[in-house]
């Protein structure tokens, strides 16, 4: 049995993988587990394997849910024989076995992304990102408290995000298991901690922008926090859609899901907004960690001039007063 190359190339012609077939089988798919990982979305997670068997190549099928032609012919069975030349079309994908002696050009491979580069390396990285997560949100906890910090409720905070980081990967690799599509629990747990990642960075950000070069700093805030939890919700989504399920267009299906979510947030807001107003502060207060650095800082007086602004509103108290008055 002569040894063949398996060339992968787009619709349009342009080649951008090439494998030599030995001994061993050969997987592709969209699932990480395949020893050929082609990002196309009208492709199973194991669409179909290469076997070498009784000196001759085999085309077993494995998922019979997109049409397989071979040379222009569309092939219904389940294990097909092979031999140079043959040409297999699948989705928007097109795999070409050519001679053992056919000159392959040194290109750089185009198909794998570098999450799928990583191989056995995935689970550590996914893990780095989890612990990473948890270390940002106790060390952010830690920086906006002025009194002596609670330890065990920072711990408990950071536990609580990463443990909704969990819970999201855990679900939506199950629910890929059951489509039998991509089960893989290390590329949703890295997604779901990289976009909480991003969202404590940027919201964190936008907030010492505001306090610092906006005049309605709330406004500011309230709007950019809307704004990067839309986008990231959407990223996120889109990510878990195209790894668990077969949706031709996640992306379409994640951007209806995400604008159906967030109108109908804000109208639920718009309901419950009164038209209370709290007065002006007279000066800038600056937010952790800038307010830790400044030494000598009067927290005493900060608090007495927070109580001057309120000063004359009727407190619980006098509420009741009055209730029992009438």
């Amino acid at each position: 049995m002569g040894a063949l190359i398996l060339r992968l190339s787009a619709r349009h012609g342009r080649a951008t993988e090439y494998r030599r077939l030995g001994g061993e089988p050969l997987g592709v798919g969209r699932g990480f587990g395949n020893a050929l990982i082609v990002p196309d979305a009208y492709l199973g997670a194991e669409q179909f394997r290469i076997v070498p068997e009784d000196d001759a190549f085999w085309l077993e099928v494995l998922d019979r849910t997109n049409p397989l032609r071979l040379n222009g012919v569309l092939r219904s069975e389940y294990r097909i024989a092979l031999a140079a030349g043959d040409r297999i079309e699948v989705g928007h994908s097109v795999f070409t076995l050519l001679d053992e002696n056919t000159p392959v050009p040194a290109a750089r491979s185009l198909a794998a992304s570098p999450w799928e580069r990583l191989g056995d390396w995935r689970p550590a990285v996914s893990m780095f990102l989890l612990l990473l997560l948890a270390a940002l949100t106790g060390w952010l906890d830690f920086l906006k408290t002025v009194e002596e910090p609670q330890w065990d409720q920072l711990l408990f905070g950071a536990l609580s995000l990463c443990g909704s980081v969990m819970t999201w990967a855990m679900t939506w690799a199950a629910l890929g298991h059951l489509m039998r599509h991509q089960a893989e629990f290390w590329a949703q747990l890295a997604l779901a901690a990289a976009v909480a990642l991003v969202w404590l960075a940027a919201m964190e950000l936008s907030g010492y922008i505001a306090y610092a070069f906006v005049v309605d700093a709330g406004f500011f805030i309230e709007a950019a926090s809307w704004v990067l939890s839309a986008v990231l919700s959407y990223l996120l989504l889109h990510g878990a859609l195209s790894l668990a399920t077969q949706l031709r267009h996640p992306g379409l299906a994640a951007l209806s899901a995400t604008l159906a979510a967030y109108g109908l947030l804000g109208l639920s807001d718009l309901s419950t907004r009164d038209d209370f107003a709290a007065q002006p502060q007279p000066a800038t207060v600056l937010r952790a960690p800038f307010a830790k650095r400044l030494v000598g800082r009067d927290y005493a007086s900060f608090d007495a001039d927070v109580a001057a602004l309120f000063a004359g509103l009727p407190s619980e108290d006098d509420d009741q007063e009055s209730v029992e008055s009438k």
